[in-house]
Protein backbone atom coordinates (compact mmCIF):
# COMPACT_ATOMS: atom_id res chain seq x y z
CA UNK A 1 0.00 0.00 0.00
CA UNK A 2 2.97 2.27 0.45
CA UNK A 3 3.38 2.38 -3.37
CA UNK A 4 -0.17 3.58 -4.03
CA UNK A 5 1.05 7.08 -4.81
CA UNK A 6 3.01 5.68 -7.79
CA UNK A 7 0.19 3.48 -8.95
CA UNK A 8 -2.38 6.28 -9.61
CA UNK A 9 -0.22 8.28 -12.06
CA UNK A 10 0.67 5.09 -13.88
CA UNK A 11 -3.02 4.24 -14.29
CA UNK A 12 -3.75 7.74 -15.64
CA UNK A 13 -0.90 7.40 -18.14
CA UNK A 14 -2.16 4.05 -19.37
CA UNK A 15 -5.72 5.29 -19.74
CA UNK A 16 -4.56 8.26 -21.74
CA UNK A 17 -2.28 6.19 -23.96
CA UNK A 18 -4.48 3.25 -24.62
CA UNK A 19 -7.97 4.74 -24.68
CA UNK A 20 -9.76 6.80 -27.23
CA UNK A 21 -11.83 8.57 -24.55
CA UNK A 22 -11.77 12.33 -24.28
CA UNK A 23 -9.68 13.88 -21.51
CA UNK A 24 -12.71 14.57 -19.34
CA UNK A 25 -13.81 10.95 -19.48
CA UNK A 26 -10.28 9.80 -18.70
CA UNK A 27 -10.14 12.02 -15.61
CA UNK A 28 -13.50 10.74 -14.44
CA UNK A 29 -12.39 7.17 -14.99
CA UNK A 30 -9.12 7.78 -13.15
CA UNK A 31 -10.97 9.34 -10.25
CA UNK A 32 -13.14 6.20 -10.01
CA UNK A 33 -10.05 4.08 -9.77
CA UNK A 34 -7.95 6.29 -7.52
CA UNK A 35 -10.50 7.29 -4.90
CA UNK A 36 -11.04 3.75 -3.48
CA UNK A 37 -7.35 3.10 -3.57
CA UNK A 38 -6.52 6.27 -1.71
CA UNK A 39 -9.21 5.60 0.88
CA UNK A 40 -7.89 2.09 1.43
CA UNK A 41 -4.37 3.46 1.72
CA UNK A 42 -5.38 6.08 4.33
CA UNK A 43 -7.27 3.52 6.38
CA UNK A 44 -4.29 1.25 6.41
CA UNK A 45 -1.97 4.06 7.44
CA UNK A 46 -4.24 5.19 10.27
CA UNK A 47 -4.51 1.71 11.72
CA UNK A 48 -0.75 0.97 11.56
CA UNK A 49 0.91 1.21 14.93
CA UNK A 50 4.43 2.28 15.13
CA UNK A 51 6.52 -0.15 17.10
CA UNK A 52 8.44 1.52 19.89
CA UNK A 53 12.16 1.84 19.37
CA UNK A 54 13.93 -0.62 21.61
CA UNK A 55 16.00 0.97 24.30
CA UNK A 56 19.51 -0.36 24.52
CA UNK A 57 20.21 -2.03 27.86
CA UNK A 58 23.54 -0.94 29.23
CA UNK A 59 25.84 -3.89 29.39
CA UNK A 60 28.28 -4.33 32.21
CA UNK A 61 31.78 -5.44 31.42
CA UNK A 62 32.29 -9.15 32.12
CA UNK A 63 33.88 -9.88 35.40
CA UNK A 64 36.19 -12.81 36.03
CA UNK A 65 33.98 -15.28 37.83
CA UNK A 66 36.05 -17.76 39.85
CA UNK A 67 35.32 -21.39 39.04
CA UNK A 68 32.97 -23.07 41.47
CA UNK A 69 34.79 -24.82 44.26
CA UNK A 70 34.08 -28.45 44.77
CA UNK A 71 32.63 -29.28 48.09
CA UNK A 72 34.18 -32.50 49.39
CA UNK A 73 31.65 -35.18 50.16
CA UNK A 74 30.89 -35.58 53.84
CA UNK A 75 33.10 -38.10 55.58
CA UNK A 76 30.98 -41.00 56.78
CA UNK A 77 31.23 -41.68 60.43
CA UNK A 78 32.93 -44.98 61.17
CA UNK A 79 30.45 -47.55 62.17
CA UNK A 80 31.35 -49.40 65.28
CA UNK A 81 31.97 -53.06 64.66
CA UNK A 82 31.42 -55.57 67.33
CA UNK A 83 34.38 -57.58 68.37
CA UNK A 84 33.95 -61.27 67.65
CA UNK A 85 33.23 -63.19 70.74
CA UNK A 86 35.89 -65.78 71.44
CA UNK A 87 34.58 -69.30 71.48
CA UNK A 88 36.03 -71.25 74.37
CA UNK A 89 38.14 -74.12 73.11
CA UNK A 90 37.94 -77.64 74.44
CA UNK A 91 39.31 -78.04 77.90
CA UNK A 92 42.85 -79.34 77.87
CA UNK A 93 43.14 -82.80 79.25
CA UNK A 94 46.26 -83.76 81.09
CA UNK A 95 48.19 -86.35 79.11
CA UNK A 96 50.96 -88.43 80.48
CA UNK A 97 54.21 -87.84 78.75
CA UNK A 98 55.37 -90.88 76.86
CA UNK A 99 58.62 -92.32 78.08
CA UNK A 100 61.40 -91.81 75.59
CA UNK A 101 61.96 -94.71 73.29
CA UNK A 102 65.06 -96.68 74.13
CA UNK A 103 67.89 -95.78 71.87
CA UNK A 104 69.53 -98.59 70.07
CA UNK A 105 73.18 -98.91 70.72
CA UNK A 106 75.14 -99.51 67.62
CA UNK A 107 76.96 -102.78 67.51
CA UNK A 108 80.67 -102.32 67.84
CA UNK A 109 82.26 -102.42 64.46
CA UNK A 110 85.22 -104.70 64.14
CA UNK A 111 88.30 -103.13 62.73
CA UNK A 112 89.20 -104.34 59.27
CA UNK A 113 91.81 -107.06 59.18
CA UNK A 114 95.33 -105.85 58.71
CA UNK A 115 96.61 -106.06 55.18
CA UNK A 116 98.37 -109.26 54.30
CA UNK A 117 102.14 -109.29 54.38
CA UNK A 118 103.91 -109.52 51.07
CA UNK A 119 104.20 -113.12 49.88
CA UNK A 120 107.64 -114.76 49.98
CA UNK A 121 108.95 -118.29 49.49
CA UNK A 122 111.70 -120.42 51.09
CA UNK A 123 113.09 -123.90 50.51
CA UNK A 124 115.37 -126.33 52.34
CA UNK A 125 117.01 -129.62 51.44
CA UNK A 126 115.92 -132.47 53.75
CA UNK A 127 117.67 -135.47 52.11
CA UNK A 128 119.77 -136.51 49.15
CA UNK A 129 120.66 -140.12 48.06
CA UNK A 130 121.62 -142.18 45.02
CA UNK A 131 118.79 -143.87 43.27
CA UNK A 132 121.02 -145.63 40.71
CA UNK A 133 124.51 -145.39 39.32
CA UNK A 134 123.37 -142.57 37.06
CA UNK A 135 120.79 -140.71 39.20
CA UNK A 136 120.27 -139.38 42.65
CA UNK A 137 117.19 -138.08 44.44
CA UNK A 138 116.85 -134.86 46.45
CA UNK A 139 113.97 -134.09 48.82
CA UNK A 140 112.92 -130.46 49.45
CA UNK A 141 110.60 -128.61 51.79
CA UNK A 142 109.06 -125.55 50.08
CA UNK A 143 107.36 -122.99 52.36
CA UNK A 144 105.20 -119.89 51.83
CA UNK A 145 105.10 -116.87 54.15
CA UNK A 146 102.66 -113.95 54.13
CA UNK A 147 100.13 -113.53 51.36
CA UNK A 148 96.62 -114.93 51.45
CA UNK A 149 96.06 -118.71 51.47
CA UNK A 150 95.39 -121.05 49.81
CA UNK A 151 98.72 -121.42 48.04
CA UNK A 152 99.82 -123.14 44.86
CA UNK A 153 103.41 -124.41 44.39
CA UNK A 154 105.39 -124.77 41.16
CA UNK A 155 108.86 -125.89 40.08
CA UNK A 156 109.64 -123.90 37.01
CA UNK A 157 106.54 -124.54 34.86
CA UNK A 158 105.32 -127.74 36.59
CA UNK A 159 102.79 -127.52 39.46
CA UNK A 160 104.03 -129.58 42.37
CA UNK A 161 101.41 -128.84 45.05
CA UNK A 162 98.18 -127.03 46.00
CA UNK A 163 96.01 -125.17 46.11
CA UNK A 164 96.27 -125.85 49.83
CA UNK A 165 95.75 -123.94 53.05
CA UNK A 166 99.02 -125.32 54.35
CA UNK A 167 101.98 -123.06 53.88
CA UNK A 168 104.48 -125.85 53.06
CA UNK A 169 104.89 -128.99 50.93
CA UNK A 170 107.50 -131.77 50.52
CA UNK A 171 108.87 -132.36 47.05
CA UNK A 172 111.37 -134.97 45.73
CA UNK A 173 113.45 -134.30 42.62
CA UNK A 174 115.45 -136.94 40.66
CA UNK A 175 118.60 -135.63 39.01
CA UNK A 176 121.48 -136.98 36.95
CA UNK A 177 124.49 -138.40 38.75
CA UNK A 178 127.41 -136.06 39.26
CA UNK A 179 125.62 -132.82 38.20
CA UNK A 180 124.08 -130.12 40.41
CA UNK A 181 120.30 -129.79 40.63
CA UNK A 182 119.16 -126.26 39.82
CA UNK A 183 115.78 -124.58 39.21
CA UNK A 184 113.16 -122.15 40.58
CA UNK A 185 110.37 -122.68 43.10
CA UNK A 186 107.27 -120.46 42.64
CA UNK A 187 104.45 -119.84 45.14
CA UNK A 188 101.14 -118.10 44.13
CA UNK A 189 98.46 -117.12 46.72
CA UNK A 190 94.69 -116.61 46.29
CA UNK A 191 95.09 -112.86 45.83
CA UNK A 192 97.35 -113.42 42.85
CA UNK A 193 100.62 -112.53 44.56
CA UNK A 194 103.63 -114.41 43.25
CA UNK A 195 106.94 -115.24 44.96
CA UNK A 196 109.94 -116.94 43.36
CA UNK A 197 113.14 -118.42 44.76
CA UNK A 198 115.95 -120.28 43.00
CA UNK A 199 117.43 -123.52 44.34
CA UNK A 200 120.84 -125.13 43.85
CA UNK A 201 121.89 -128.58 45.10
CA UNK A 202 125.41 -129.91 44.59
CA UNK A 203 125.44 -133.24 42.80
CA UNK A 204 126.80 -136.51 44.23
CA UNK A 205 128.65 -139.44 42.69
CA UNK A 206 126.88 -142.75 42.90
Amino acid sequence: MRHIRYFVPICLFLLAACSDLPPDAIDARAAQIAVPLIATHNAAVSTRTIAPTPTAIPTQPPTDTPPPTRTPPPTPYPTSTRRPTSTPGPAATATRPKPPAPTRTAAPTQPPPPPAEPLRAEWSETSKSCQSKNEYIVTFEVRAFGGTPPYSFFRDLDQIGGPTSSNQITYSLTWGEGSAAVGTFIVVDSAGQRAEIKFFVKGIKC
